[in-house]
C-alpha cells in the first residue's frame, strides 16, 4: 500500500480480499483505520468482510489457526481477535 489513501477508515486503492497465499486479509490489514469495536464492522464494508472471513475461518484445521495467528500477529488494540466469542445469557453472580 506505497501509495494508498489510508487517511480515512477506508484505504483507496481498496486492499484484495485474499493475500498471495490465499488467505483472507486480516480486518486491521483490510481496513488499518477502521478501530475494533466501532461501527464501521456493524455495517457497511467492515460487516461485509468479517461476515466472509468468520465461516472461512471456521472450516480451517487448528494447524492452520495456528499458522495464521504466527503470519497475522494482531496488533494491541486487536488483542483476543482470533480468541471464540462466548456468549452469555445472564451475568456471573457470585452468592455470599
Amino acid at each position: 500500500m506505497d501509495e494508498a489513501n489510508v487517511s480515512g477508515p477506508f484505504p483507496d486503492p481498496e486492499v484484495y480480499d485474499l493475500d498471495s497465499a490465499g488467505w483472507i486479509v486480516l480486518a486491521w490489514v483490510k481496513y488499518p483505520n477502521l478501530r475494533q469495536g466501532s461501527m464501521g464492522w456493524q455495517m457497511g464494508a467492515g460487516k461485509w468482510h468479517i461476515s466472509k472471513f468468520k465461516p472461512w475461518w471456521r472450516q480451517l484445521a487448528e494447524a492452520e489457526h495456528a499458522s495464521d495467528r504466527l503470519a497475522y500477529p494482531p496488533p494491541s488494540e486487536w488483542y483476543g481477535f482470533y480468541e471464540p466469542r462466548v456468549k452469555r445469557s445472564a451475568p456471573d453472580t457470585i452468592l455470599a
